[in-house]
């Protein structure tokens, strides 16, 4: 098990058995998201500003870090230059593509950035049409994707094959998190407090190339 704290510069790892904590590793700057890639065990950690919160940041960064959670060591640091403050991260059903939300900045407005997982080389960037793009969740088959909008009235719905936004969809209230989950009796997902969208069965093709 690994925990990040926003505002420290090391992942404290647990025995996920007996919960004894097992070490920190260092990492380059303060984290803010992470999320697990099972089938590779490889942990994905965003670092969004080295000091600083969002209300009040310091110096932003562009980096992504990959952990090997069970040899506690640094595998890799992607830079997304010009790409600064990454926030909120997702993965594909397959681990084929790491998507990550930055703010606007020097590379454009905010957006969401997606990586293949084995070059650890972005494949695409679709702009939000909001400065701040906050948590990010896709749809089991891959094709569509919701950002919720720091400071915004709207979540942001992609369409990960053609790379594009679709168009903005008003929330009952503010959000962050925007969780998936599935409804009884058949292959619908509801994003929480967001819209309920139908998961198409044909094969998935490969999102943002």
């Amino acid at each position: 098990m690994a925990v990040v704290t926003s505002t420290g510069e090391a992942d404290r790892l647990f025995d996920g058995l007996a919960y004894e904590p097992m070490g920190d590793l260092t990492v380059p700057a303060q984290q803010h998201e992470l999320i697990a890639d099972g089938a590779a065990n490889l942990l994905y950690v965003s670092h969004t500003y080295r000091s600083g919160v969002y209300t009040n940041p310091g110096e932003k960064t562009h980096w992504i870090s990959v952990i090997d959670p069970f040899r506690q060591g640094l595998v890799d640091v992607i830079s997304l230059a010009p790409e600064e403050a990454p926030h909120g991260l997702a993965l594909d059903a397959g681990g084929h593509r790491l998507y990550a939300t930055v703010e606007a900045g020097p590379a454009g407005g905010g957006a969401v950035i997606a990586l293949d997982t084995i070059t650890r080389k972005p494949t695409g960037r679709i702009e939000v049409g909001a400065r701040g793009p906050h948590w990010f969740a896709i749809t089991p088959d891959g094709r569509k994707g919701y950002a919720t909008n720091k400071g915004t009235s709207f979540i942001s719905v992609l369409d990960l094959v053609r790379c594009e936004l679709t168009g903005p969809y008003p929330p009952p209230m503010a959000l962050k998190r925007l969780p998936l989950r599935r409804t009884e009796g058949g292959p619908m997902w509801r994003a929480w407090h967001c819209t309920t969208t139908a998961v198409s069965q044909a094969a998935p093709r490969p999102p943002c190339q």
